[in-house]
Formats: structure tokens, C-alpha cells, sequence
């Protein structure tokens, strides 16, 4: 198929692999995705590649996620109903139409996000990356973008697994080739090595970090410095960045963020240290967070009534 060749143009009312388009949702560099309906009237996500793509590693990493998504049913990923192609050539894939919006969307709004929903994306993350595991892959690019919260059901989704990799199967890329998002990606990522489910968790790390934070742990001036100070950096401590988690928190966080994949954790244990951190509060030999200043004097003038 000649690289020339361009997406056809679709609006409302097209039909496209016997979806009928409602609306565009959002378009990229691979494609574009619209709401549809199905003959019954049933609502979905038509997610369509560009048909100038529609050949060498593009098509594969299309075809990855269909292949993907055939393995894995979970309440905390998106679900892909059916993969097709459109008279064009432009293959599609049927997806769960989600209502509500990404992490990044969110993040650009409210900046940080409080402890308890820091804790809840943990763990429907979690609860998402083990069934990942469980079909024997790896998503290799988590970030904001690829979280969705769905509001109807008020859980986090895992979307796009088209750099997912398929454990014990054929390469879809060579060794030592690097894909992913430089600010979420793992040291071993970053080095072109070997990656499992621990790469995600690390993913998941820098994503809680962020939300705590205001911005990614580690940033710099281009993909390079950010690969590099992801191999070779500690992260900054988060109260240095105005975050007010507490220590617990905070530790469950770094022990993501450990360079060795052996010293991170599991998605379960993950999310139960999490969990346990938050209901734990102020950890042992730990001091309080100090008052405001608004409730000191709460406390002052309450103590002389």
C-alpha cells in the first residue's frame, strides 16, 4: 500500500465497517477515533488507522493491540470488541466507548491530586497491570494520556496498548530498540533491556509522583537527559515540590521509582501498600504535619472560649 495514500475524510453519518459515526472523540498521528453506533443502535469507540500507515511497524503495533486486548477482559482496561478494516484499507478496532476524561486532562485542571484519589488510581492501575501480566505482556507506555477515568463506573481504565509487548512471543521490535515516553519510562526501558511487569510499575511511579507533584519526577531538555537521569537520578524528595502525602506515601511511591526491578513491588503488593500507607496515616517516630496557621488559631480561640 503506497504511503501516500490518505485517511478518507469522515463525518457524521458515515458508515464505517457497519458502524454508523456520531462524532469525532479525538485524532493523533496514527489515526483518528469517533463514536459510533452498531446496527442495533449499541455505542462504541471506533478507533480507525490511518490507511497511509497501514503497512510495516505501524500495522503491527495496530494488530498488537487487537491481539492484546483478545487476551485480557478487565474491568480496569478498555475492552476492544472487534478489530476490521474499512473499504479504504484503513483497519479499525471496536472499543468500549468510555465517558469522562484522561489523567492528563485531569492533571492539567487540578494539578495534584489528594491522597485518597492517589491511592484509588494505584490501585485500579494495579488491578489492570496484573491482568496484563496475567496474559503474559507488558504495556511499556504508561502515562497520564493512556489512564482513563470512567465516570459512570468512577474506575481508571488502561487505554492504547499499541507498544505492548507479548511475553515469550515473536519481537515486534529489535533488541536494544527503545520505545515508550521518555518522562515514565524504567532505567531497563530506557537501555533497550529486557522489561516485565515491574517496567509498568515503575511507569506507574513516576505517574503517581506526578500527580502528587505537579510534574513528572525527572525532566530535562531533551529525550536523552530524561533517559539518562531516569538510569542514573534519585528523585527529589516530594515535599520539595509542595506535595503534602505523607512519609508513607511517599515511601510507597519511591520503592516504585527503584532503579533494580527486584527492589519494586508487584501490582497486588502495590496496591495493598498503598492502601495500608494511607490508613496508616503519620508512620511510626514520625512527626505530625504541622497546623496551619488558620486552625492554630482555631485552637487558640476555641481554648479561651
Amino acid at each position: 500500500m503506497s504511503r501516500g495514500r490518505k485517511e478518507a475524510r469522515r463525518k457524521a453519518g458515515d458508515v464505517l465497517g457497519g458502524y454508523r459515526i456520531e462524532r469525532q472523540l479525538g485524532a493523533g498521528s496514527m489515526g483518528t477515533v469517533y463514536a459510533v453506533r452498531d446496527p442495533k443502535g449499541a455505542p462504541f469507540a471506533l478507533k480507525v488507522l490511518d490507511a497511509n500507515l497501514a503497512e510495516g511497524e505501524m500495522l503491527q503495533r495496530f494488530s498488537r493491540e487487537a491481539e492484546l486486548a483478545s487476551r485480557v477482559n478487565h474491568p480496569n482496561i478498555c475492552k476492544v470488541h472487534r478489530s476490521g478494516a474499512a473499504t479504504d484499507g484503513s483497519p479499525f478496532l471496536v472499543l468500549e466507548l468510555l465517558e469522562g476524561e484522561d489523567l492528563r486532562a485531569c492533571l492539567r485542571r487540578e494539578v495534584r491530586l489528594p491522597v485518597e484519589a492517589l491511592v484509588t488510581l494505584c490501585e485500579h492501575v494495579c488491578a489492570g497491570l496484573a491482568a496484563v501480566r496475567e496474559a503474559g505482556a507488558v504495556h511499556r507506555d504508561l502515562k497520564p494520556e493512556n489512564i482513563f477515568f470512567h465516570t459512570p463506573t468512577r474506575q481508571y481504565k488502561l487505554l492504547d496498548f499499541g507498544i505492548a509487548k507479548v511475553l515469550g512471543g515473536i519481537a515486534m521490535t529489535a533488541r536494544g530498540q527503545i520505545l515508550g515516553t521518555a518522562e515514565y519510562m524504567s532505567p531497563e526501558q530506557a537501555r533497550g533491556g529486557e522489561v516485565d511487569v515491574r517496567s509498568d510499575i515503575y511507569g506507574l511511579g513516576c505517574v503517581l509522583w506526578e500527580a502528587a507533584a505537579g510534574r513528572p519526577p525527572f525532566v530535562g531538555k531533551n529525550f536523552i537527559e530524561v533517559l539518562t537521569a531516569h538510569r542514573d537520578r534519585r528523585p527529589e524528595p516530594l515535599a520539595d515540590h509542595g506535595a503534602q502525602v505523607g512519609a508513607a506515601i511517599e515511601r510507597v511511591i519511591l520503592r516504585a521509582l527503584e532503579k533494580s526491578p527486584e527492589a519494586r513491588f508487584g501490582p497486588e503488593d502495590m496496591a495493598l501498600a498503598m492502601r495500608t500507607a494511607q490508613e496508616q496515616g503519620v508512620g511510626p517516630g514520625e512527626a505530625p504535619p504541622a497546623a496551619s496557621w488558620t486552625d492554630r488559631l482555631f485552637a487558640f480561640l476555641k481554648g479561651r472560649g
